[in-house]
């Protein structure tokens, strides 16, 4: 016998796979918790997309372009009047500054929508320029910068103001 040379080893055949039910519980916790993994990667993931995608449209020139698309060409090619109607808001958001920003750039004619405060008897509307009493100016603010808005455009017309008797 060589005492350098170790002696062949016997492998021991590995017994049959047979679940238990410790090690089902275990295989069926792996399973649940790499799904589960996965699951929240994937949520984060599109949250992720959902705040770029949000980031992205909330763009000046992203909303303009659309906008340009959809109904702009037609004034701006002096192909028909836009009228742009029932649009209201009941706050300052980034979207009522760029709606107000593309009537002032492009001349567009609207209607705020609802000048009331009331959807029906009894139950209010936030959008609503008035309050439910129909005396109280709830929404001062939006007030305000449409009466700018018209004012702006009533001083850069050339056309003569036209007066009422």
């Amino acid at each position: 016998d060589n005492p350098d040379h170790e002696a062949p080893f016997e492998v021991e055949p590995a017994p049959l796979a047979v679940s238990t039910p410790s090690t089902l519980r275990e295989k069926v916790f792996r399973i649940c918790t790499s799904r589960r993994v996965f699951v929240i990667a994937l949520a984060l993931l599109t949250l992720c997309l959902l705040l770029l995608a949000q980031s992205h449209l909330r763009r000046w020139d992203v909303v303009k372009n659309e906008w340009d698309f959809k109904f702009g060409y037609l004034v701006q090619a002096n192909t028909a009047p836009v009228w742009l109607g029932e649009f209201g808001t009941n706050s300052n958001s980034i979207y009522w500054q760029y709606t107000l920003r593309y009537m002032k750039e492009n001349d567009l004619d609207f209607a705020y929508w609802p000048i009331n405060g009331e959807k029906r008897p009894g139950q209010g509307e936030s959008f609503g320029i008035w309050a439910e009493d129909m005396k109280t100016v709830q929404q001062s603010g939006i007030l305000k910068a449409l009466q700018d808005f018209i004012e702006t455009r009533r001083s850069s017309d050339d056309e003569p103001e036209i007066q009422f008797q």
